[in-house]
């Protein structure tokens, strides 16, 4: 029967029946998004720790690179250098020197070192770097040398002083100055990078002491300890440092020479004893000549040749001055031939070498590995002239030459030097070009100046330029590598500023030495009006001019030619201080502001006696030529007008 019934009864009641599986799978939906609100709410709070921990690291920088500028830091430098000095006594001037290393900049990335950096130090130069960037650099200038290949044995170099190291010190830990602890911690009270414990380090040179600083950058200090030391002559024993254990007492040497017979007469010195600069006569080897000479010279030979007969009687000796028997005649016994084939025993040492009438048969010089086809003949053979067809050097081409000439075609080489930037260029090259000879040219790292360097494959070299940042006065400044300036804050000035004042006060507020616009005059103005006596009781309101603000502008802009604005060209504001006034009749005084108008009338009747003595003046107030009762002119002591300002009253007076 369910078939007879219709379609949507069906499809009703399909709908109304309770389905297990349906519920299982929403079920199931709601836990798999209960499990995705679960992980999204723990990734978002592991991004949020996360971001904390960014912002955290980026203010303990800031925190770091706004240190220097501060007081506190300035003190906590100073207790750093006292306990970095230890024990050690020497001079200040060395100690100095080794102060100076503790701020540096990397003259890789140019960028500050800082106290949580890790880092290594040149033992030449003890330039302070990056740990990662000298890492990078020598895997770049060792992969050059060895052409990439990690088997062979290669060198690099120290990026400012062109120190060698091997393969083997490649920097790979953190190490403190003195190379004790890995990983330093982090202490603001001690130097940074340093484990705080004493150096120990061999002074060098090598005196057997060791460096009595705590950990440091930089190079050791000379030697303080004092020693007996002995004076050069060895006459003298005194104490003195152990550094500075050589020195001259001044006395007389009176060393012996090596002439033997006198001593040294100069000043007790250091390394071996001039010569002798007494003469002696003396004969020379032969006999025939005696002249005066130096006494630290040798034998004696005079100029001539000997000329004595040879054992042979036929020959003279050529030698020049000579002492012993003359040699032997160099033309007595058996001779060869000039080929070397045949020896001749029963010549005379005044016949001439003979021939043997056979072919000479020596190797040439040549490239075929030919024979000489002359004759026996005396001296050089002469050159091979045999044609054969030779390669050039390069081998593109051949030719038919004689055999002793080198053949050389004009093609040129068109393959990349060592620089793999330059062509070879070379006429009929062998394929050994020879290494690139013309300069690098290249932009360094500083973006200021380019690299004189013979061209290279690997990476320039850092600027060797030393830049001087100093503060506007230029009475403070520090050292920085060439490039590094334009990140480097100025240092901090003690004195005042000296731009000169662009109003009209004769000097400016007292305020720090600075770059830039110096800040608003907050002096009080005190220009006199023309009009009163009283002062301008506001601050300076001079107008303030432009500062240039492009590069072009600045550079030309020289701030201590600024001039100061004349009192004339001053405007200040009306003058608002009150006094107390009469009226055109001398009524009564009102108190009113100073720079309204002098001449006002109070509106009541003048008031005055009559020439008849039975009434008085009923006009408005106005100016009073004879006075008959008891008002007199009362002047206030505060309103002192000027000349400009009375001429001005009298001319609105009317007559």
């Amino acid at each position: 029967w369910p078939a007879l019934m219709p379609r949507r009864v069906r499809q009703s009641r399909a709908r109304k029946k309770p389905n297990n599986e349906d519920a299982e799978k929403e079920q199931k939906q709601q836990e798999e998004q209960k499990q995705r609100e679960k992980l999204s709410t723990e990734k978002f709070h592991t991004h949020r720790k996360e971001a904390q921990q960014s912002i955290q690291k980026i203010l303990e920088e800031l925190s770091d690179s706004s240190d220097d500028e501060t007081q506190e830091n300035q003190e906590r430098l100073a207790h750093i250098q006292q306990a970095m000095r230890g024990e050690y006594s020497g001079d200040d001037l060395a100690y100095d020197k080794v102060t100076q290393n503790l701020q540096s900049t990397c003259v890789i990335c140019l960028e500050k070192v800082r106290t949580k950096d890790a880092t290594w130090q040149c033992d030449q130069c003890f330039c302070l770097l990056h740990l990662t960037c000298t890492q990078s650099w020598a895997r770049s200038c060792y992969c050059e040398e060895t052409g990439g290949n990690e088997d062979e044995n290669g060198y690099w170099a120290c990026p400012k002083c062109r120190m060698l190291y091997p393969r083997q010190e490649i920097p790979r830990s953190y190490l403190c100055y003195c190379g004790k602890v890995e990983n330093p911690p982090v202490d603001h009270w001690i130097v940074p990078h340093s484990c705080g414990g004493p150096c120990h380090k061999p002074l060098k040179p090598d005196c057997g002491h060791e460096c009595t600083l705590r950990c440091h950058p930089g190079a050791c200090p000379p030697c303080p300890q004092t020693v007996q030391a002995t004076c050069y002559c060895g006459s003298e024993t005194i104490t003195r440092r152990c550094n500075d254990r050589e020195f001259s007492c001044m006395n007389r040497c009176n060393k012996m020479l090596a002439c033997g017979e006198h001593q040294c007469e100069h000043p007790c010195h250091a390394g071996e004893c001039p010569p002798c600069p007494k003469t002696r006569i003396a004969t020379c080897q032969c006999g025939a000549e005696e002249a005066q000479i130096q006494c630290a010279e040798g034998d004696f030979h005079c100029d001539r040749v000997c000329n004595k007969e040879l054992s042979c009687g036929n020959h003279k000796c050529t030698t020049i001055c000579h002492s012993g028997e003359c040699d032997s005649c160099p033309m007595e016994g058996p001779r060869p031939c000039h080929c070397g084939k045949v020896v001749f025993n029963d010549l005379s040492c005044e016949d001439a070498t003979p021939s043997c009438e056979d072919t000479c048969g020596k190797p040439l010089d040549c490239y075929g590995n030919h024979l000489c086809n002359q004759r026996c003949h005396p001296g050089e053979c002469s050159k091979c002239r045999m044609h054969i067809v030779k390669h050039c050097r390069c081998g593109a081409n051949r030719k038919s030459v004689q055999c002793w000439q080198e053949f050389l075609c004009d093609k040129k080489c068109s393959r990349l030097r060592d620089c793999k930037r330059h062509q070879c260029r070379k006429k009929c090259c062998t394929g050994d070009c020879p290494p690139c000879n013309e300069i690098c040219g290249r932009k360094l790292a500083c973006g200021n100046h380019t690299c004189q360097a013979i061209c290279h494959p690997n990476a320039c070299f850092p600027c060797p330029v030393t830049v001087d940042v100093t503060c506007f006065c230029k009475s403070a400044k520090i050292t920085v590598p060439c490039g590094a300036e334009r990140k480097t804050k100025p240092p901090r000035c003690k004195k005042d500023c000296i731009i000169p004042p662009t109003c009209h006060h004769p000097s400016r507020q007292p305020h720090p030495c600075h770059f830039g616009p110096c800040p608003p005059c907050t002096q009080t103005c005190n220009v006199l009006p023309a009009e009163c006596s009283h002062p301008c009781p506001l601050p300076c309101h001079d107008p303030i001019p432009p500062w240039p603000t492009k590069p072009k502008q600045l550079r030309k802009f020289d701030p201590l030619r600024l001039k100061s604005l004349p009192i004339s060209e001053v405007r200040c504001q009306p003058c608002g201080a009150l006094v107390n006034r009469q009226c055109l009749g001398l009524h009564e005084q009102y108190e009113v502001v100073c720079h309204t108008n002098r001449i006002f009338d109070c509106k009541r009747p003048c008031g005055n006696p009559l020439e008849c003595g039975n009434h008085f003046c009923e006009i408005p107030c106005h100016i009073v030529t004879s006075v008959r009762d008891k008002r007199q002119l009362l002047p206030d002591p505060r309103d002192i007008p000027t000349k400009e300002a009375l001429e001005g009253t009298q001319t609105k007076i009317p007559g």
